[in-house]
């Protein structure tokens, strides 16, 4: 992946309404993260938006990784979760618990809106390198 292409940088400031408010130096890396589909931000009154300064949910993540390693679900491992996991969000929790990236917790709920711990996204990275 190219970080810093110029194009790419135009068009990511161009989709996202909040892009003049971002970090400077996150700038490259959201825009080639945009440019190869693996974020495209959330709708606000038809307007998107990265929401670079906001803690990320853990349905995101699972979004944002399944976009990166674009896994199949293993449709003999299906796993489902207690709680609702948002529309936008089923087919990566999908994909990702069937390869036992994502396991949600003792109780059989994902929690797809609450925030994403480092901890959390760590053991999903190393089960993704495994995977």
């Amino acid at each position: 992946m190219t970080i810093g292409v110029q194009a790419d940088l135009d068009a990511a400031a161009a989709y996202f309404a909040d892009w003049n408010g971002l970090a400077e130096w996150s700038k490259p890396y959201i825009a080639a993260a945009f440019a190869k589909g693996l974020v495209t931000g959330t709708v606000r009154n038809g307007k998107y938006y990265i929401n670079g300064a906001s803690p990320i949910t853990r349905a995101e993540v699972a979004v944002l990784l399944q976009n990166a390693y674009r896994l199949a679900a293993d449709a003999s491992n299906l796993k489902s979760f207690g709680d609702t996991i948002p529309s936008w969000a089923v087919d990566s929790v999908s994909a990702l618990a069937s390869r036992r990236v994502i396991n949600g917790y003792p109780d059989s709920t994902f929690m797809a809106g609450a925030h994403a711990t480092r901890a959390e996204i760590v053991v999903m990275l190393m089960a993704l390198i495994d995977a």
